[in-house]
């Protein structure tokens, strides 16, 4: 039987369209669930990788304030907008802080804010284990920010209030897979004129029956473009921006990021000094890329994303006149920006040469690349080409996970060397490895493959972290006691059984520890 699809709206504006409220629901429904339950894809643009590309614009930052004697008592502040699961943060600060201790010269201080729409994962970061040094050191804060309204942060921790002209260094502001969920408007581009879209959106579901992943999932949408020629834009920006398109642009469909450009004018007055922005998501930075586009696609992934119009914040920093860094090799896939509107950017040298090191020369467009592939090699490698694959990703955990089997199937043939080349590199992933509750931990792993390789200290340690931070778990009761049985500790191993069996009374494996032979050599 055919479904049957009914209206929901109907030729309304399309940023203006339902579709952008029902997405804001999903994230402050699904919170943390929406990345830890692998929803919403994030490893792309939140991998170690990514932290150290984004620590090295960073430092490069910081070190041409020291150079340009922009010298006064405040921190630098890092905002980055929609954090989601803090997992970036983290990579970046713990890559900052590693690469400001090899530094020679007095460097600023900064404090890196964590913002949200939804609070409770601001509450997951405030609480959060691995965050708290950052916290008690003050190089970390947490506040709410809404990119398409808020025109302050107030900080959880310090209680200072963000707000317009009330910082003097220039911000740095990171907006990672952001402005691809903000609302854009679209237009039609044909022949010289210039058509504003609407979109009707219909589904065969009441939107309070279902959750809204559920629901965007049978959404149909239909873009219709308005019949009649419209030149009348109240913004200036958007107007020239707008005519420059139906100038060079055929024919083609064109989203302009108005709230994206809001957002900046917002985070753009709160400094004296400026604003450094770093974005990284799908889009287009060169006006040949927007040529020819269809109908934008509504990626769907839990929630929705649209591609950046690039070209548009580029455009932006222009008028300002700033200075715009994309990478040559940018795709539509993954684009880094960097931009730098700030007071005589070209004397921030620095922040230029990073960009080079870290994006042009080698970028996380590249590193995606040559991830892929890894992966389409991945039978055919050798251990120290899969060890070589790890580093080269910085130690990222998630790779680490996709590669596990591939590792495993190694154990029977690996010499010793082998073993402590592969033991260096779990406890470098080990570090890197940040928890955001997912199905499979990477931390486990790590102590179950510790075990087998027989460091049986080095895997006790791993499951006694997991213990501190998350309590007490039966199965990881059950590891630690294998541990100490292996490592002759019999009366932790006889105290720790009698603890499990008490906290986890059904659990049937604890009976297999019985039978172990304490007496054995």
């Amino acid at each position: 039987m055919p479904v049957e699809y009914k209206i929901l709206e109907a030729n309304v504006p399309f940023a203006e369209s339902i579709i952008w409220e029902i997405n804001r629901t999903y994230y402050q429904d699904a919170g943390l669930s929406a990345w830890s339950e692998s929803t919403v894809p994030h490893n792309m643009t939140s991998n170690a990788y990514v932290g150290k590309t984004y620590a090295g614009l960073i430092l490069g930052f910081l070190r041409d304030i020291a150079k340009n004697k922009l010298t006064t008592v405040e921190k630098i502040y890092i905002v980055e907008l929609g954090s989601g699961h803090g997992r970036l943060a983290f990579h970046i600060l713990s890559h900052l802080e590693y690469l400001i201790s090899l530094e020679n010269i007095a460097l600023p201080s900064y404090c890196y804010v964590l913002t949200d729409i939804v609070e409770s994962n601001l509450t997951f970061f405030d609480q959060h284990h691995q965050f708290q040094k950052y916290l008690d050191l003050g190089l970390l804060d947490t506040g709410y920010f809404d990119g398409t309204k808020s025109k302050e942060i107030v900080l959880k921790r310090s209680k200072i209030t963000i707000h317009q002209q009330s910082i003097q260094y220039p911000l740095i502001a990171i907006a990672n897979y952001f402005f691809d969920s903000l609302p854009n408007d679209l237009y039609f581009i044909q022949h010289g004129k210039t058509f504003p879209c609407n979109l009707t959106v219909e589904s065969y579901q009441e939107i309070d029956k279902e959750t809204p992943t559920t629901f965007l999932k049978h959404l149909k949408t239909t873009v219709h473009k308005d019949e009649i020629n419209q030149n009348q834009e109240n913004n200036p920006f958007i107007a020239q921006l707008l005519a420059e398109y139906s100038e060079k642009l055929t024919e083609t469909y064109v989203l302009i990021p108005r709230l994206a450009l809001q957002c900046l004018d917002i985070l753009r007055s709160f400094s004296k000094e400026g604003l450094l922005l770093i974005s990284m998501d799908k889009g287009f930075a060169n006006i040949a890329d927007l040529a020819g586009r269809p109908e934008p696609e509504i990626i769907r992934h839990g929630s929705f994303s649209l591609y950046v119009n690039f070209h548009a914040l580029g455009r932006y920093c222009d008028v300002r006149k700033g200075l715009k860094l994309f990478a040559a090799s940018g795709d539509s896939s993954l684009q880094m920006a960097c931009l730098l509107m700030v007071n005589n950017p070209a004397a921030y040298t620095e922040t230029l040469k990073a960009y080079d090191q870290y994006v042009s020369d080698f970028g996380p467009d590249d590193y995606n690349v040559t991830k892929k592939m890894l992966y389409r090699l991945v039978k055919e490698l050798s251990l120290i080409e899969l060890i070589a694959g790890i580093k080269l990703g910085h130690y990222d955990s998630t790779l680490f996970l996709q590669l596990l089997p591939f590792i495993k199937k190694k154990s029977d043939s690996m010499t010793k060397e082998d073993r402590s080349n592969l033991s260096d590199a779990l406890h470098k992933i080990d570090q890197s490895f940040f928890d955001i509750n997912e199905p499979i931990s990477a931390s486990y792993e790590i102590a179950g493959l510790f075990y087998d390789l027989g460091y049986h200290q080095e895997a006790l340690d791993v499951f006694n972290r997991m213990t501190l931070s998350s309590g007490n778990v039966a199965d990881i009761f059950y590891n630690k006691i294998l541990c100490y049985y292996q490592l002759r500790q019999d009366k932790l191993f006889i105290a720790t059984l009698i603890e499990a069996k008490l906290a986890f009374p059904n659990f049937e494996k604890y009976a297999e520890l019985d039978l172990l032979d304490l007496s054995a050599v």
